[in-house]
């Protein structure tokens, strides 16, 4: 696939990411995104919320393994793909952290959903020497 220059979703599915994130407050929440990649279109169609197991959640997340597994397999059962991740920034905007720049590998793309100082999210492409672009994020 191409590079991917935009990030399609439904009003329905970004509601549903908002509730979950802001029902983890005040701790970090992450998850994977399910979909399909058409040319540079990256298209989801569902998430999938993942425990977050790191050591601070309150300023990092890391999936806990089981439920990555599962998320991975649900998502090829059902003829989908995982195009990428989510987490939130509990009390901060959605921009990547310097942890989130180190910790990304540069597949998919990445949604951050940020709640400070409003609720907003932004969709990402991030490369493997570190470097995040933002993505258009299409919501209809």
């Amino acid at each position: 696939m191409r590079n991917p220059s935009e990030v399609q979703m439904t009003d329905t599915l970004l509601r549903a990411l908002f509730e979950g994130c802001r029902e983890a407050l005040p701790l970090e929440a992450c998850g994977v995104l399910l979909g399909a990649r058409e040319n540079a279109i990256i298209a989801v169609t569902d998430i999938r919320f993942i425990p977050n197991v790191a050591a601070d959640p309150r300023t990092a997340f890391a999936f806990e393994p089981r439920a990555w597994i599962e998320a991975a397999y649900a998502a090829q059962k059902s003829r989908r793909e995982v195009v990428g991740f989510f987490h939130s920034h509990p009390s901060g905007p959605p921009l990547p952290s310097a942890s989130d720049i180190r910790g990304c590998d540069g597949s998919g793309c990445h949604l951050i959903a940020g709640f400070g100082p409003c609720e907003a999210v932004r969709a990402y492409k991030a490369s493997a020497e570190g470097s995040w672009t933002e993505l258009p994020l299409s919501v209809r």
